[in-house]
């Protein structure tokens, strides 16, 4: 399991093995041919969303 926490600064605080794009206030990350969309909460931290 990989768990991603964005800080108040927007600062990737963990991150494990995936590239990373930011786009439009939105975290894209592509691991091999899947896509995982993380939504900004508002707590701050991040919720990964996938397909299974």
């Amino acid at each position: 399991m990989m768990v991603f926490l964005l800080d108040l600064l927007g600062n990737l605080v963990l991150l494990q093995g995936t590239k990373v794009y930011y786009l439009w206030g939105s975290l894209v990350l592509l691991q091999g041919t899947k896509a995982h969309h993380l939504e900004a909460h508002l707590s701050g931290m991040l919720v990964a969303h996938q397909a299974l």
